[in-house]
């Protein structure tokens, strides 16, 4: 796992694909760590054995994963049929297993590895073994497929973070995952004391018309773990011409800790979208340390020309550690940014998403090509890692005569928007030009903690890209292009906090579980397994990256 693959360690290159897959677990899946070759040297006594679980399982607890993901290291050996032992042992009592090995193939303890991915089996016919190779060649690419073969499973070799994390997704996929991804239906209260309790993930609601009693609702968050960052986010697709916006406030015990708002009234805003609020920006020790906040939204504006009809709101809510070396991190970055200057290349073969969860994912110097309809919105996910920046832009294309005569007859814009993991909008910017070669670019700044006041997270970054004309006649649909590139290297990772938690994870039967919403849950017909009772049914996955790090997690993607 040391060597590297375009200058990245192949450890590093597992890390964070395994990272960009975790980082879109849901709230409610059954998830633990396990770590292994990290605290005994190669050769040393016991060094074949050096396995440990780091998280117990439990629900909502991705931000202790996403910790421990951050910040293993590779510094043993790679005991990998020892490791896969004890993740069948820890999952046994599971009414179905999936175990997910993420190697370059290097295997330096006995026994053989395939050997003991057969026995696994044999003694648990409940099981599976999935294997996902990081640029796995000779000896070590036999020994995985084995691995894969022998358990019943399905193998794959990747080159890159993308396709690692792709790879995942596609395991996921094929067990338990839903064919779609979509925020969880939920209805909050009318007021503080009818909040409806959710837990962090993405949601969707409705509000009614500006300054009526419908257009507010509330929602409560529970803290799971000690002094933690709670970030709220909202976001509305207004209507074209129309005034609208978003308001957010968090309190705790009647103390207000954290407001944000943000409106729209022009024919440039395809998606409004505020930023996070994180109740660590309060000075209240109730809004830092208290176990349930009380989370208002309302859609205000203060432009004249309002709609009477409701609209649909997102939510997405996110907890993460304190940091724990904030005095050693940097608060600035001299990273080269290069939207403007960004060239396409040859397009990739994606289909775009049509919301802020389930874009396509795009690596770094990917082009993507397609037409795009007034009002519609595309959107594509892009992993950014601690230290980098993120430039994307898109390039109008020459459109048939009819469709550019009518353009230029009418107001409108072509936007691109990227927002963060957290759900705030990082970046902004649109052109009027629908000639060809007109563009518009965006940079981000680069991805640092800068403390809770102002938190960023590295992971997946959304870029929204859109049409808006005004009054737009029919017919018109426009070509384009979009690129996109990170630039920078790793640095200013933070190391996080252990966790404490201080409140009880919610049983399968107990009143909480029941009547707290969960976030991503299907609206398929009543036939279809819900996503909550798929993990009452002990439906668990197993992820162990050789070199340092294992972990086992529901099979399911919230994006």
């Amino acid at each position: 796992m040391r060597d590297t693959i375009g200058g990245l360690s192949k450890a590093a290159t597992a890390r964070r694909g395994a990272t960009a897959f975790v980082d879109g677990l849901p709230a409610e899946g059954a998830v633990a760590l396990r770590t292994y070759g990290t605290a005994v040297s190669p050769g040393g006594t016991g060094a074949c054995t050096d396995s440990k679980r780091t998280v117990d399982f439990g629900t909502n607890n991705r931000a202790g994963m996403l910790a421990g993901l951050t910040g293993y290291h590779v510094s043993g050996d790679a005991p990998v049929a020892y490791a896969l032992t004890q993740g069948a042992d820890d999952v046994k009592a599971r009414s179905t297993a999936t175990i997910v090995l993420v190697s370059d193939g290097s295997v330096s303890c006995t026994p053989d590895p395939c050997a003991t991915a057969a026995q696994l089996v044999a003694a648990n016919p409940k099981l599976t073994i999935y294997v996902v190779g990081v640029s796995a060649t000779g000896a070590g690419l036999t020994a995985l497929r084995c691995i894969a073969e022998k358990g019943k499973g399905k193998f794959a070799n990747a080159t890159s973070v993308l396709e690692v994390a792709n790879a995942l997704e596609q395991f996921a996929s094929s067990t338990v995952r839903p064919a779609a991804a979509a925020p969880a239906k939920v209805g909050g209260g009318e007021d503080g004391t009818t909040a409806t309790p959710i837990a962090t993930g993405e949601y969707t609601d409705t509000l009614g018309a500006i300054g009526t009693d419908a257009a507010v609702r509330y929602y409560a968050v529970d803290r799971t773990i000690d002094q933690s960052h709670i970030g709220v986010a909202a976001s509305i697709r207004p209507e074209t011409g129309i005034d609208d916006g978003l308001r957010i406030e968090v309190t705790q015990s009647g103390k207000s800790c954290a407001t944000s708002s943000a409106t729209t009234s022009s024919y440039n805003s395809i998606v409004t979208t505020l930023a996070v609020v994180g109740v660590q920006q309060s000075t209240y020790a109730e809004c830092t340390a208290g176990k349930r906040l009380t989370v208002k939204v309302e859609r205000a504006t203060y432009g004249k020309t309002k709609s009477s009809d409701p609209i649909a709101v997102t939510l997405r809510i996110s907890e993460h550690e304190p940091v724990a070396n904030t005095s050693v991190l940097p608060q600035k970055l001299d990273v080269a940014k290069g939207g403007a200057s960004l060239a396409a290349a040859s397009p990739v073969s994606v289909t775009p998403g049509k919301g802020l969860i389930d874009g396509a994912r795009l690596g770094s110097g990917s082009t993507y090509a397609g037409t795009m309809e007034p009002g519609e919105i595309h959107t594509f996910r892009v992993w950014v890692w601690w230290g980098q920046s993120l430039g994307a832009k898109i390039i109008a294309l020459e459109p048939k005569p009819s469709v550019k005569t009518a353009l230029e007859n009418h107001q409108g814009a072509l936007t691109i928007d990227v927002i963060s993991p957290l759900g705030a909008s990082s970046a902004y910017s649109y052109t009027s030009s629908y000639a060809t070669n007109g563009f518009a670019y965006v940079d981000t700044d680069p991805v640092l903690y800068r403390g809770q006041g102002d938190q960023v997270q590295a992971g997946e970054y959304t870029v929204v890209v859109g049409l808006t004309v005004e009054n737009a006649p029919d017919g018109i649909t426009l070509p384009y292009q979009l690129v996109v590139g990170t630039s920078g290297s790793e640095a200013g990772v933070p190391t996080y906090g252990k966790p404490g938690s201080i409140t009880t994870t919610p049983s399968a039967t107990g009143t909480k579980a029941s009547t707290t919403a969960t976030p991503h849950q299907s609206d398929g017909s009543s036939s279809r397994t819900s996503p909550r009772t798929k993990t009452l049914l002990g439906l668990v996955g197993v992820v162990l990256l050789v070199g340092g790090v294992g972990g086992w997690f529901l099979l399911r993607r919230r994006r």
